[in-house]
Formats: C-alpha cells, structure tokens, sequence
C-alpha cells in the first residue's frame, strides 16, 4: 500500500478534475471565438450575404432614424387626399391626406422591434424543450413530442384571433401568440440535433468525468448546436415579419393610429387603381426586408458549413 494518504490522494484528484474541467472551458471559449471568426470572414465573403445585410442593416438604420428621416409626423393631415409623389411629399399622401413616406418609416419599427424578440422568444423556449426532450429521451421525450404535436395542430391565426378577442390587439398578445407557435418548430430542430450529438466521444467523455445533465446539456451540446440554430433564427425573424405584416393586414395587428406596414396596404387597397403608391410602398418595404432576412440566413447557412 502507498504511505500516501487517502485525503490528500482524493484532494489530488479533485484538483485533477479542476484543472481539467478549466481547461475544457478555456477550450471551448477559444474555439468558439475561433469558428465564430471563421464564419463572420466567410459571410462577408458570400455576395448573397453581403446583400442581404446591407437590406436589413438598411432598414434598420432608417426605422432608428425615423424622426430625423420623416418629414412629416406619421398621423399629421398634412395634404390632399390621395395626392401624387412631388417634392413636397415624396411617396404621395394616402386616402386621409397623410405623408406615406413619413408613416413608412415609422411602421417600420413595428416589424424590426417585434419580429427580433418573438423568435429570440421562441428559440430561447424552444431550444430548452429540444435539448431537454433530446437529451433525456424515454417519457419525457413522448410527453414533450405530443404537446409539441398539438401545439402545431392549432393555426395561429385563429389563436390570435380567440385571444384578440378576449383582451384586444396589442404589441405583447402578437409577441406571445407568435412567439408559442413557433416554439415547437425551434424545439423538433433542437431535439434531432441533439440526438445526432449526444452519444457522441465529448459527450460521453463528460458523462465520464461526472459531470452533472445540466451541465453537459448546456456545456458541451448546446453550443454545437448554435449554428443551425441562429440560421433557423434568420429564417424566422423573416418568416415573422411576414405574419406580423399579414396580422396589421387583417385589421388584427398593432392598434391604430400608429402607423403598421400591413395595415397601410390594407387601408390602400380600395385605392390601387386610383393611388397606387398607398399600397406599392409598403408593400415594397415589407417584400424587401424578407427578402434581405432570407438572403442573410442562406449566407449564414453557407459560412457554417464552410468552417
């Protein structure tokens, strides 16, 4: 038997656990700052990227800067009804006499405030409940896949509509109801990514070493998955902005008067034939920045698999 004793032999090893588990996380931060570099090089790299980005970062900068930008306040009467683009007014006014350059830059801010925080919403819910159903698997797995499969059974349209009627539209009802139906597409994208990593070799060495499911599902498999997540993200904040659109276009979005992309073609579609630019302005500016969000997640989607 060694004369060394038992405390000071198991202290070793808890010190020898330490400094391991230290260097894991050292290792993980490098190279996650590694592949991250690498990818951002690449994305500026694609065309598609770079064009996509420059749409989003675009409308952005206009939507921030709209009370610099806007001529006019965007619920001021401020010409004649139905008046054709001039110098005076850039996009026309529309059937009440209101600038629609002035209320196409602020309803911008609509869609680029509630679009990034119901998919931030529904990737944050949705990636738990995958890494949780993924890495646990048996029941809970079952349990989680069927309330996922009823959640998806119900359209979203009519559950906003069921709670617009319970307590009226508003910002936070659209940011919930968006948010709870695209919960279940982001957590079946996490549990199959989960299940192709958790019986991997770091995996498995990190069950070895005892380390608690927590921590391997946040440590060790959560960040491998961020790359598919944050393409699907892209995806959604463009698919978002869509239903967010279409929501203002059925009267059933952000309250008036404040002014909202899809309820200005909706106010404007009477006028088509008569005054155009009502509904092709918006709808240009919405068409667009989808546009430019998918073009930036194909690019995204193109830099992960190249590094």
């Amino acid at each position: 038997m060694s004369g060394v004793p038992q405390s000071q032999s198991v202290a070793a090893s808890s010190r020898v656990a330490a400094a391991h588990k230290s260097r894991t996380v050292f290792d993980h931060v490098r190279d996650g700052w590694q592949a991250l570099r690498g990818r951002v090089v690449f994305l500026f790299e694609s065309k598609t990227a770079v064009v996509g980005l420059a749409i989003v970062v675009f409308w952005i900068a206009v939507t921030i800067l709209a009370p610099v930008l806007a001529p006019y306040p965007p619920n001021a009467l401020t010409g004649r009804v139905s008046e054709s683009p001039s110098m005076e007014h850039l996009m026309g006014t529309d059937y009440m006499g209101r600038d629609v350059c002035s209320r196409l830059v602020y309803g911008g801010q609509t869609i680029l405030l509630l679009a990034p925080i119901c998919v931030v919403c529904a990737e944050i819910i949705g990636a738990t409940v995958g890494l949780t159903a993924g890495f646990l698997r048996g029941m809970v797995d079952e349990v989680i896949l069927r309330i996922l499969d009823a959640i998806m059974a119900f359209p979203m349209m009519l559950l906003y509509m069921i709670i617009m009627a319970a307590t009226g539209p508003s910002k936070i009802n659209i940011v919930g109801v968006i948010a709870f139906s695209s919960t279940p597409g982001v957590a079946r994208l996490m549990r199959g990514l989960v299940l192709e990593i958790r019986d991997l070799e770091f995996v498995q060495a990190a069950r070895l070493r005892g380390e608690s499911a927590l921590y391997i599902m946040f440590r060790e498999i959560l960040p491998n998955c961020l790359g598919p997540l944050i393409v699907d993200a892209c995806l959604r904040v463009g698919y978002t902005s869509f239903w967010i659109g279409s929501l203002g276009f059925l009267g059933i979005g952000v309250p008036p008067p404040d002014p909202d992309w899809g309820r200005m073609v909706s106010e404007g579609r009477a006028w088509i034939l008569t005054a155009p630019w009502i509904v092709v302005c918006p709808s240009l500016a919405v068409s667009s920045l989808v546009i430019g969000l998918n073009l930036l997640a194909d690019g995204i989607s193109e830099a992960s698999k190249r590094v």
